[in-house]
């Protein structure tokens, strides 16, 4: 998929009920969370880190952070490789921050987010 295509596709996914589709504990975000929500990072996971639920090692790192893998890729489902940890680490923000989220989508700023991701990542 190219990034466009991913970050429409979390924003399609969260945005029909943002509070229960969330991985948020408190104001963390995780990437494996209750009643098997993920991030929009973890929801592209491989399906044995999915998994582990909350027993994931790096359920709350930072993408820049997760440990011991060599690439962002050695995580990731095939269709959803090939992009920079920078990228992933855009979409965790839009995903985790609570003021980009309302009771049924985007706020006025999650959509300045989102459009600004869309240009950024036009591929």
């Amino acid at each position: 998929m190219t990034k466009k295509e991913i970050i429409i596709e979390t924003v399609n996914h969260y945005s029909p009920n943002p509070q229960q589709l969330r991985s948020k504990f408190g104001i963390s975000c995780l990437y494996n969370g209750a009643n098997n929500t993920h991030c929009a990072v973890g929801r592209c996971m491989l399906t044995k880190y999915k998994k582990q639920g909350k027993n994931l090692g790096f359920n709350t790192n930072s993408v820049h952070y997760i440990k011991p893998i060599n690439s962002i890729d050695d995580i990731l489902l095939p269709k959803y490789r090939g992009h920079s940890v920078d990228f992933w680490g855009d979409l965790q923000k839009l995903h985790d921050t609570d003021g980009f989220w309302l009771d049924n989508g985007l706020s006025e700023h999650g959509e300045i987010r989102y459009k600004k991701l869309l240009e950024e990542y036009k591929d």
